[in-house]
């Protein structure tokens, strides 16, 4: 129902996943309307959590990945057996970020492509520069801050020193 709400389409669901897509426009509005369908998804599933742990911590967490580009997209396979897949580097990116949610103990991560239109709307920490899989050229990953994810947006002071601690990291590597 969320992603429905907020214009996407579930291509894929199985086990723990669920993959959705956004239709690209002109504005670039998918961005938003995508991202704030994933804290929606985080704020729900944090509910859930304490709605079903009496001892309020959230032992459903998901791990979002999200990321922007060109798809092939279509039903493929046979009468007898019939998919519609979505194939792409854009999935490959989302996915991999999805999976560094559980190395950097966050929800959910953007690439630094996503930066520019979320910057003003959300609370954003860079997070690393992460290497993917079958990829030269390591991801600008962004750690996307809300309600769920810690007190770093009330407390701009703690913001900037971690700002100040990763680019002393990022400058020893």
């Amino acid at each position: 129902e969320c992603i429905n709400d907020h214009g996407g389409i579930i291509t894929l669901v199985d086990s723990n996943m669920i993959m959705a897509l956004w239709k690209p426009d002109k504005m670039r509005q998918y961005t938003i309307k995508s991202t704030d369908c994933a804290v929606e998804c985080l704020n729900l599933g944090s509910q859930f959590s304490k709605k079903w742990d009496d001892r309020q911590t959230d032992f459903f967490k998901p791990q979002i990945g999200m990321s922007s580009g060109p798809l092939v997209m279509g039903n493929f396979g046979s009468e007898e057996r019939l998919y519609f897949i979505a194939a792409g580097d854009a999935l490959n990116v989302a996915a991999a970020l999805a999976k560094a949610n559980r190395e950097y103990d966050s929800h959910l991560l953007i690439p630094e492509l996503f930066k520019p239109e979320l910057g003003q709307r959300y609370p954003l920490r860079f997070v690393d520069h992460i290497k993917l899989p079958g990829y030269m050229q390591p991801v600008k990953a962004y750690e996307l801050l809300n309600s769920t994810s810690s007190d770093f947006k009330s407390e701009p002071e703690l913001m900037d020193l971690f700002d100040k601690g990763m680019a002393q990291y990022t400058n020893m590597k």
